[in-house]
């Protein structure tokens, strides 16, 4: 008999941080955007991309590693991701449920599940490029957190 396995990868909203950098390399805040950095399609074809291209580490699974792993990408003026980094992985809330997993503070190491983020988002296609107020496409940096759960808590 197979064993049912409930995998949840999630993307809480990719988070802009507040350090991007234009072509005159000032920094640059939400604020000064007239459009942030898009998935093509939008937050629902990013999630969708993540549960079909995730492939959750066999070993994970059987060790019952589970955690929020925060990946920084850099959106260049063409959209490409040009930079991709661990910013850190996130221990996960006891007695979250499906579709409301809550993170902690702590930070915690997950090899596999930090590689696996990582592979997932270096195939990602190029972005709808961030755009500034003067309606220039410029480079910027996001976060993308993406969860890793299996079964309870």
């Amino acid at each position: 008999m197979k064993k049912f396995l409930t995998m949840l990868v999630m993307l809480a909203t990719a988070t802009l941080l507040v350090s991007g950098q234009d072509t005159t390399s000032k920094s640059l805040q939400v604020k000064d955007l007239q459009k942030e950095a898009a998935f093509p399609g939008g937050k629902d074809s990013l999630n969708s991309f993540l549960q079909k291209h995730i492939q959750y580490p066999r070993r994970s699974i059987m060790n019952g590693e589970k955690g929020r792993v925060v990946i920084e990408i850099l959106v260049n003026k063409q959209g490409e991701i040009t930079e991709t980094s661990v910013l850190h992985t996130l221990k996960l809330k006891r007695g979250s449920l499906p579709g409301k997993i809550e993170s902690t503070n702590e930070k915690i190491k997950r090899p596999l599940l930090e590689a696996e983020a990582l592979r997932v988002v270096k195939s990602f296609p190029k972005f709808i490029p961030a755009i500034n107020k003067s309606g220039k496409a410029v480079d910027i940096r996001m976060q993308i957190p993406i969860t890793f759960w299996v079964g309870g808590l």
